[in-house]
């Protein structure tokens, strides 16, 4: 090997400047064949596949910044060579700052993937208030994370920085004390999903509608369309009855006949109404039956599911049966009883 490799320059030979050069080219070249042919290879064999998630990966992968690349090719040379301990301090602050700020913006890509797909699922496009909530306080443990392992990784010691921060959440916690409940509570609204914008719920006895589902309150809505402010905190705590959850309507209700009814007639009574209710949009036939000779009539119990959840469906669709029944009845000659009272007067003979 010719002498002047060992020439030193700056506090390096040469032979170390030519093996840094070698090493730099070297992962230069592996990082061109990774972004250029393996990432590219991986993208066209992940679409083909029914999962979701590897194309994710792949594509937060290739979102990776030149620059992460270009600091990972300049760092690792480096590493062999001599540098003034000022200007390697400057340098490793500069590679853990891009390698720790890709990696939150990441792992924020990942968890901004996941809450997208919750949205899709569950259909809470509506909720943004808390949706933006959720993804901002991610963000900020994130970020805040990021800045305290760079500060542990430069040297500074982050303790006492930690112990003054819990000081200071203390005290904004005491001095906040009911928003922050408000808050939290949004949350707890927002992973335990009581209820959504838009659904018709019971509280208190009352209907409402629920309006809006901000960070600190909910807002509903009366059937009178007054709005009522209610603090997270609170509708937490107390009993809701949800309209919105529902698959199905279950419908239970009575007809009464006249006891001059002759028993062959009652006995195909059962299969008229379920005739009319299987013929009936949005309906499930659940059953009909002669349950009780009562006061002035005979009275017959039916249950029926209405296949929705919507109000007005509901009343169109038992109106049209009740309807139904009446003119089958008619047909028949089946009459409907009400309230009667008959009164028999003996003749004694004096």
């Amino acid at each position: 090997m010719p002498e002047f490799v060992y020439y030193e320059i700056l506090g390096n030979s040469i032979h170390t400047y030519i093996i840094a050069l070698i090493i730099f080219l070297i992962i230069f070249f592996w990082t061109i064949i990774f972004r250029r042919f393996f990432l590219k290879k991986a993208k066209n064999i992940v679409e083909k596949t029914e999962s979701k998630r590897d194309d994710i990966i792949i594509k937060n992968i290739s979102s990776i910044s030149k620059i992460f690349y270009i600091v990972v090719c300049v760092y690792i040379p480096l590493q062999y060579i001599k540098i003034n301990n000022q200007i390697n301090y400057f340098i490793e602050i500069i590679f853990l700052w891009i390698v720790i700020r890709e990696f939150s913006s990441f792992l924020i890509k990942i968890i901004k993937h996941i809450l997208e797909k919750n949205i899709s699922k569950h259909n809470w496009k509506k909720d943004t208030t808390r949706i933006n909530l959720f993804h901002i306080t991610t963000k900020i443990i994130v970020y805040v994370i990021w800045w305290l392992l760079l500060l542990s990784n430069i040297g500074i010691e982050i303790t006492p920085l930690i112990a003054s921060l819990w000081v200071v959440w203390i005290w904004v916690a005491f001095a906040l004390q009911k928003i922050l409940w408000d808050i939290f509570a949004s949350f707890s609204i927002f992973l335990d999903r009581p209820f959504e914008i838009g659904d018709f719920i019971i509280i208190w006895e009352d209907s409402w509608i629920v309006k809006d589902i901000g960070m600190k309150s909910t807002r509903i809505q009366t059937l009178q369309w007054q709005e009522l402010i209610i603090p997270n905190n609170e509708i937490t705590s107390i009993r809701i009855n949800n309209y919105g959850k529902m698959k199905k309507r279950r419908i239970a209700f009575n007809i009464g006949v006249i006891y001059q009814t002759d028993p062959s007639t009652i006995e195909k009574i059962p299969s008229i109404i379920k005739e009319i209710i299987e013929k009936t949009e949005n309906t499930e036939f659940s059953r009909a039956h002669f349950i009780e000779f009562w006061k002035s009539e005979l009275n017959f119990e039916i249950v029926y599911f209405i296949t929705t959840k919507e109000f007005e469906i509901y009343r169109d669709t038992h109106q049209k049966i009740c309807l139904e029944i009446m003119k089958k009845f008619k047909k028949q000659w089946i009459s409907f009883a009400y309230p009667t009272q008959s009164i028999y007067i003996e003749n004694q003979k004096k």
